[in-house]
């Protein structure tokens, strides 16, 4: 790409390039005012100059969803997506951002330099989100106050929770010197904070909360050093007063992420040898102080990574250039900032330790029963009940036995050490996935616009623009549940995609009696019939998983035996064992292996687990637990809801409802290369990406097709108003031919659409426009909405000034002799001499009626204001009119009562100002 620039358009889709290193001048707050201008405040630039002005930017897609938003009031989304490792998380939030400061960018007046600009600053460096454009000390400063607040309980934790033999004192003084360090940087975040102060708490909750998402739903992987391994879709809402009109109103109100198939399996299980990490929130509190950790679980004290086998000692502490220790400010920052109240903090933290600690369970066979099976690490099992405050004995018994029915006896048998590993490590995942949960719906509680004043507001609507945040297509050497999943996900989206894009246009166009050509764009409903169909993958495991001796070699063959038809995308090889299967995905053909696939997809709880934790100490597991018990049916002792993967298919739906009732615009990220170096393409690799995602495709259906589209009626009613004489339709049959007959007296004289032969196309009751055409006819619309506002106006002061100098009484041959007998304005005084005669005090003419749609554009405090008035041989020596015509408020409010005129208070100006205004 040109000059390292990482974004190009492909017709309607941007295509983003990842570099591999941060450009801050792509980003600068410059960089989105001008967007936001060109597309949104002063959308008259399409009437000078053509589109490519501005180059591609993702700051394109999200400047055109907040018009579609704010002017159409229509909800939108952006989907991102492409393969793990190109740049998809942090796209989404720069996306992010640039929506939530928004309304900030509508700033009057050039902007010299984003660093010297105050206001400026305190827009770009209140959202962290866009952490890499700031210096390492900057991020530190901003996460200080939040840890003072934890000397006042941290000595009281301790003492009511365990204690390891130090004195209250020693424990003291390590306090206070992790406090005294934190000193160091008091000055930075007090100035800081309050330039914080002055940004709407709403935008810093929506901005700022991320952090906390990214530190319980990513983890580095072989690809990805911030790799996201959980989808989400964040529905940004926005408050809309006065939608269609001349001004409306589009203010942040709030947000709602919707989260789904969090990858839970990293908890237990992660590559070591490929640099893997688990989750990043497990290594940022085990960096945490040591006092921070003490006030939390005194085990964690001289703890470190290497201390718990979930976790293992990594790679590397750095993430993206910041390390652990740097992040886990932000993640307690962010807690406080959402109002995750401290006790609160410490039973979600308390719920990562006894997951870390389930890890640290070693099973052994019992010597007195070869079937059954013992805990031998005692002191871990200490521990455990110790964080959960169950008695040894009873983790013990719930994990290595098992309780049946037989008739109306019960039985308790042992189970093995393979078992007894299986059931501890379903119960962290559980413990981990209500962690999380609990963490997303304090997240949506503090952000919602439901919770907010702006969203309660009366008077307007809420309009959403989404986010779709979604795993990338995977292919490892070893894949395994996760991975079919994740793929399955993306083959969604991928439909989706072809579909929006390509076979909707062409089925339109059909529809419509228009002409466009056949193109060929590569269909995914072959795998996605395999992975959906009735005898599919999904279909056929939930089958294994329900029968009694369901496994995972079954599965495998009886995926082979239900579709091996003629062009199945289902491939198998010599070398294949008995628990692998190949599926040719849209992007990449992938070797699954399906050792464990059973196990995973039932996703189930011993019910003599989920009762023993049902009495956990803890708030958040107790609660979870005795819901689980609730809501799922037993069956054979085991508890069998909804399998994994049918809830993910479900959550799918559900996605693809929400996106399908948006105006959707796709931004496509590609991996310039496997190895990650920094501005290197390669062309074979990223070629391959363009062919499978629909990228080649999209630039010929666009040169071919017109994007955007209006109903023959809408254009009428929209668009007559820049006609001197709009045409009328008779009938039904006439409506395109008059839209036609008004788009071409209005798009005659533009003059950069002379390049385009054909503007826009006129199908059986759509009008369809080539890229830009829509644009241009809307910012013809607000300037003539201005244009009209002037006029207003200007009528409105004359009026008032008028009715003023006649109550006056000070209308006579004084005033009249500022009109010479032979002056041009005959006219003027011939009206003036007739409106004296006819105008009586009661008058009302400032009552004035100033039409909807351009009352808005009418400044209130607008004002004629008279300077250096002088009479001189019967004439005005100076008169200065200064009139202040306003453009559009920002709030949108407007008042009926029409524009002020502000005279001098001396009656003989308001007699000359009267004088001067008919002149």
């Amino acid at each position: 790409l040109p000059e390292g620039i990482p974004y190009t358009r492909a017709g309607v889709v941007i295509v983003a390039m990842n570099p591999f290193q941060w450009i801050p001048q792509l980003y600068s707050f410059r960089q989105k005012k001008n967007y936001a201008d060109y597309y949104v405040w002063k959308p008259h630039h399409f009437m000078k100059s053509a589109r490519t002005d501005l180059p591609p930017h993702i700051y394109e897609a999200s400047s055109l969803a907040y018009r579609g938003l704010f002017l159409e009031g229509k909800d939108q989304s952006i989907l991102v997506s492409g393969e793990t490792g190109a740049g998809k998380t942090e796209t989404v939030k720069l996306l992010l951002s640039h929506l939530a400061t928004f309304k900030y960018t509508n700033v009057a007046g050039p902007l010299s330099s984003d660093e010297g600009n105050p206001f400026v600053a305190s827009i770009c460096q209140t959202p962290t989100i866009e952490v890499k454009s700031k210096t390492q000390s900057q991020r530190v400063a901003t996460r200080t106050k939040s840890h003072r607040a934890w000397k006042s309980v941290s000595l009281s934790s301790i003492q009511t929770r365990e204690t390891d033999g130090n004195s209250v004192d020693e424990v003291n003084s390590t306090v206070t010197m992790a406090l005294q360090t934190l000193d160091e940087h008091e000055a930075d975040c007090r100035s800081l904070s309050e330039e914080n102060d002055s940004i709407n708490i709403v935008v810093q909750k929506v901005v700022d909360s991320n952090p906390l998402l990214e530190a319980f739903g990513n983890a580095k992987t072989a690809a990805n050093d911030n790799s996201s391994r959980f989808g989400k879709y964040i529905q940004m809402q926005f408050h809309l007063k006065y939608k269609g009109s001349a001004s409306p109103v589009c203010d942040l109100a709030g947000s709602l992420c919707k989260t789904f198939l969090l990858e839970k399996g990293r908890v237990v299980r992660h590559q070591h040898e490929t640099g893997d990490r688990t989750f990043h929130i497990f290594y940022q509190l085990l960096a945490a102080p040591v006092w921070f950790k003490k006030s939390v679980w005194i085990g964690l004290t001289d703890a470190e990574p290497s201390s718990f086998r979930y976790v293992g000692q990594p790679v590397t502490h750095m993430i993206e250039g910041v390390n652990d220790k740097d992040c886990w400010l932000e993640v307690t920052s962010a807690m406080e900032l959402i109002g995750i109240q401290q006790e609160e903090v410490v039973t979600l933290l308390r719920m990562l330790c006894i997951v870390l600690q389930l890890g640290n369970i070693v099973f052994g066979r019992d010597p007195r029963n070869e079937e059954g099976s013992i805990i031998s690490s005692s002191k871990e099992l200490q521990n455990l009940a110790n964080l959960t405050g169950l008695s040894e004995e009873r983790l013990l018994s719930c994990f290595t036995s098992r309780s049946l029915r037989a008739s109306s006896e019960n039985l308790t048998v042992p189970v093995n050490e393979t078992r007894a590993k299986d059931v501890c490590d379903a119960l962290a995942k559980s413990i981990y996935q209500d962690a999380f949960d609990w963490l997303v719906k304090r997240i949506n509680d503090a952000t919602a616009a439901e919770m907010s004043e702006t969203g309660q507001d009366e008077g307007g609507s809420l309009g959403v623009i989404g986010l779709l945040d979604i795993f990338g297509f995977e292919n490892y050497k070893t894949n395994h549940f996760e991975q079919l999943c994740v793929n399955h996900a993306n083959e969604r989206l991928q439909q989706k995609f072809i579909d929006d894009t390509f076979k909707a246009v062409q089925r339109e166009y059909q529809e419509e009696g228009l002409d466009l050509r056949e193109i060929k764009v590569e269909d995914n409903s072959k795998a996605l019939q395999l992975l959906e169909g009735k005898l599919g993958l999904v279909q056929l495991l939930n089958e294994e998983c329900v029968r009694p001796k369901g496994n995972d070699e079954t599965f495998v063959s009886k995926v082979f035996t239900h579709n091996q038809q003629p062009g199945s995308p289902l491939f198998s090889k010599r070398t294949f064992t008995k628990s692998q299967f190949g599926v040719r995905h849209y992007a990449d053909s992938v070797v699954y292996e399906a050792s464990d696939f059973v196990a995973q997809n039932t996703d189930s709880i011993p019910h003599d687990v989920l009762r023993c934790m049902a009495n956990c100490t803890n708030d958040v597991i107790r609660m979870s637990c005795q819901g689980k018990g609730d809501l799922m049916r037993e069956k054979q002792n085991i508890l069998m809801g909804e399998t994994l993967w049918t809830k993910f298919r479900t959550q799918l739906d559900n996605l693809m409802d929400d996106i399908g009732n948006t105006t959707k615009r796709y931004i496509r990220c590609i991996v310039p290369n496997k190895e990650r170096l920094v501005l290197e393409t390669d062309l074979r690799f990223t070629g391959r990406q363009l062919h499978y995602g629909g990228i080649m495709s999209a630039v010929v259906i666009s040169r071919e097709s017109f994007p955007n589209r209006m109903e023959a009626q809408m254009v009428i009613n929209r668009f007559s108003i820049l006609a001197s004489e709009p045409p009328m339709a008779t009938g039904t049959e006439d409506l395109s031919e008059s839209a036609v007959m008004l788009l071409n007296k209005v798009l005659g004289g533009a003059k950069h659409l002379k390049s385009v032969s054909k503007p826009y196309i006129c199908g059986k009751s759509r009008i369809y426009f080539r890229r830009g055409v829509l644009e241009l006819l809307e910012a013809k619309r607000l300037v003539s909405f201005a244009s009209m506002a002037t006029k207003i106006q200007r009528n409105v002061r004359y009026r008032q000034s008028l009715s003023r100098a006649i109550f006056s009484d000070k209308i006579t041959n004084e005033s009249l002799k500022f009109f010479p007998s032979s002056s041009p304005n005959d006219g003027a005084r011939e009206k003036m001499e007739n409106f004296s005669t006819q105008c009586t005090p009661s008058s009302n003419i400032d009552s004035v009626f100033i039409p909807s749609g351009s009352s808005s554009l009418v400044n209130t405090e607008s004002a004629i204001t008279i300077k250096d008035k002088k009479m001189e041989n019967g004439s005005v020596q100076e008169i200065h009119r200064d009139h202040q015509l306003s453009q559009m408020p920002e709030d949108g409010s407007f008042d009926q009562t029409g524009a002020s005129a502000q005279i001098s208070e001396k009656k003989q100006q308001r007699v000359e100002a009267s004088c001067c205004v008919l002149l």
